[in-house]
């Protein structure tokens, strides 16, 4: 996707989220081998990836900003108050009148994706189309006409669960309110030793052991594989993703098992 001023989308895209999926995967695409699957045969479902503004973590429980925030907090999960609003809800935070500070013209609230998933006995793949939108024609990577990030997980973080990538945005993430101007990554609230309006800063739970700075950031070695994007007429673009065979999972990894 292309769009607007490079600091204000690259803070968008990268916010630019499924709901229904958890946990951090990753994927920069380039070109890649054709993959051997029939597309035509494996049924696809349509996703609505919404505009989130500036939503973290902790805005979703502050009552003066979401006014939801007193359900949030008993336990009800994002989805039971806003499934089929995705549209509605991408349109009101990219008009600026929301929780977005820097709006801009012309930017999509939300974009459409077909979703489709195969696997054998090796590798799952994973393909993604969806209609470019009409946005402004600022690239948020001069390298790369699109950029597409998904989430895994397996009900281990509960939040996750309960918010899908919220669970990892907080407000002081690179270009967040309260960043500072840091180019602090994604997180887990339960990563750090105290968790504030603010967020959670750098004060690990946790002693940091050699090399674990680099795994606490998610980097394309953290998922290496192929992937193949294509443009159609339309302007419609396809993705495809295809991990590495299975391999004992690497600090920073998990397994996908079968059946899980």
């Amino acid at each position: 996707m292309t769009g607007g001023r490079l600091g204000d989308l690259e803070r968008i895209m990268m916010r630019m989220r499924l709901i229904s999926l958890t946990s951090a995967v990753a994927a920069l695409l380039s070109a890649a081998p054709a993959l051997a699957v029939d597309w035509a045969k494996v049924p696809g479902r349509e996703v609505v990836l919404l505009y989130p503004g500036q939503t973290s973590w902790e805005w979703n429980l502050t009552e003066a900003d979401h006014s939801a925030a007193a359900k949030f907090k008993a336990g009800q999960n994002c989805i039971e108050c806003h499934k089929n609003q995705e549209k509605t809800q991408g349109a009101l935070m990219v008009s600026g009148k929301k929780a977005e500070p820097n709006a801009i013209a012309s930017f999509p609230g939300h974009v459409v994706v077909n979703t489709r998933f195969a696997y054998d006995d090796q590798r799952l793949y994973a393909r993604f189309e969806f209609k470019e939108p009409a946005s402004p024609n600022t690239k948020m990577d001069a390298e790369f006409a699109t950029k597409l990030a998904f989430i895994f997980n397996d009900a281990a973080v509960p939040e996750g669960v309960r918010a899908g990538c919220w669970a990892s945005c907080h407000e002081d993430n690179a270009s967040m309110p309260a960043a500072g101007g840091s180019e602090r990554t994604k997180y887990l609230m339960k990563s750090r030793a105290k968790l504030s309006r603010q967020g959670g800063g750098d004060l690990l739970k946790i002693p940091r052991g050699p090399g674990q700075a680099d795994r606490d950031r998610l980097h394309p070695g953290m998922v290496a594989g192929q992937a193949e994007s294509r443009r159609q007429a339309g302007g419609r673009r396809r993705h495809h993703l295809r991990p590495p065979p299975g391999t004992e999972a690497r600090p920073g990894q998990r397994r996908s098992d079968p059946g899980r």
